[in-house]
């Protein structure tokens, strides 16, 4: 798919989340943490070519699969740097570039990410927009991380998306796959209402080779 979210990683132009993939079993304690925490996580764009590392591993890419983009506009007024057009819901006054849910467990900041050859390494201090993902807004954070509370959200809870105009996006979820392989490529849309999809690693996997994917719709 697009963007890996594994264990951890740095930000947008800057080393950032993760992406998926894992093939060890789920640590225990502190040595679980700890392994996640050392753990690197770099992400992948759409398309043929593009090449993915996995969090925790060698530097050395792994070819993602290519994916057909769908029709689906993603979040309307997103981040210019996605849409290229500003809201006319803008809120200068209120929260920008934040993700937060509706029981208040997520609650981070929101950068972008746009290396397609997937060498700069995801932030580990906020989620961020994978623009080298179309047809819908690609959220991809680490965990261990800021997306951690991700893992206790399911079918019907809400997340909210301020853009950075401060337009709020209201979403919720209508599905959560886990165990999507990074080596896939980007996963399809759960349905064509989709506008939003969201990736963090299982946390049985912390190289980042098997990732949750959350799709979200309108709320």
């Amino acid at each position: 798919m697009a963007p890996v979210t594994s264990a951890q990683a740095p930000t947008a132009n800057e080393p950032q989340p993760s992406r998926r993939r894992g093939r060890s079993p789920l640590l225990a304690g502190a040595a679980a943490v700890a392994a996640v925490a050392a753990a690197t996580l770099w992400i992948t764009g759409a398309g043929t070519g593009t090449k993915v590392a996995a969090a925790g591993t060698s530097g050395t890419p792994a070819p993602v699969a290519s994916a057909t983009a769908s029709s689906s506009p993603g979040v309307a007024g997103a981040v210019s740097a996605v849409t290229g057009t500003v809201s006319a819901l803008a809120n200068p006054n209120g929260p920008h570039n934040q993700l937060v849910s509706s029981d208040g467990s997520l609650d981070t900041g929101v950068t972008t990410y746009s290396d397609c050859a997937g060498a700069t390494e995801l932030t580990h201090a906020e989620a961020a927009i994978d623009t080298c993902v179309t047809g819908r807004t690609y959220f991809v954070g680490h965990n261990a991380g800021v997306f951690t509370p991700l893992l206790g959200l399911g079918v019907g809870d809400t997340i909210t998306y301020y853009d950075n105009e401060g337009a709020a996006h209201r979403l919720r979820i209508v599905s959560v796959r886990d165990n999507w392989l990074r080596a896939d490529g980007v996963p399809p849309l759960a349905n064509s209402d989709v506008v939003a999809q969201f990736q963090t690693c299982e946390t049985a996997y912390p190289d980042g080779s098997h990732d949750r994917i959350i799709d979200a719709v309108p709320a």
